[in-house]
């Protein structure tokens, strides 16, 4: 007998689900976003650019590990930018950038209400089982020969 049976479980399709962020109207357009930057913080993207240049013209890799808010907060259009200019060889992100990404390709929309789904359930229901089927196909892909 088993603890959980996902027969005794109602799916509903993420399409029901209220999201709070919608791509169409939330991301970043590179080329028209209004760069307002501290002296300090123009310093920092100066250096930035700097050693990206470098590393660039050595060809070394160029990673960023970024959290799941850079997505969410509609900064795809801006590290696809960097990616396909050649400025990043490579982009980390944790699961939950992995989700809101995929759920901007997939519905363009994200970010749930939190706690209307944790109280229903709904969000375990869905969450766990998609990154279960992530984290397989993941590693299929890393460990294939």
């Amino acid at each position: 007998m088993s603890l959980f049976s996902r027969d005794q479980l109602e799916i509903f399709p993420l399409s029901r689900r209220v999201n709070k962020l919608d791509i169409r109207r939330d991301a970043i357009d590179p080329a028209t976003y209004p760069v307002e930057l501290s002296d300090e913080a123009f310093r920092d993207v100066e250096a930035t650019a700097a050693e990206l240049r470098r590393a660039k013209k050595l060809g070394a890799a160029r990673v960023l590990t970024y959290g799941a808010h850079s997505i969410k907060n509609g900064l795809g259009p801006v590290l696809s930018r960097l990616a396909e200019g050649g400025w990043l060889t490579h982009l980390t992100t944790n699961g939950a950038g992995v989700i809101h990404d995929w759920e901007f390709a997939f519905q363009g929309k994200s970010g749930c209400y939190l706690t209307l789904h944790i109280y229903s359930f709904f969000f375990f229901f869905f969450f766990i089982p998609f990154l279960l089927t992530y984290l397989l196909v993941l590693f299929s892909f890393l460990y294939s020969p």
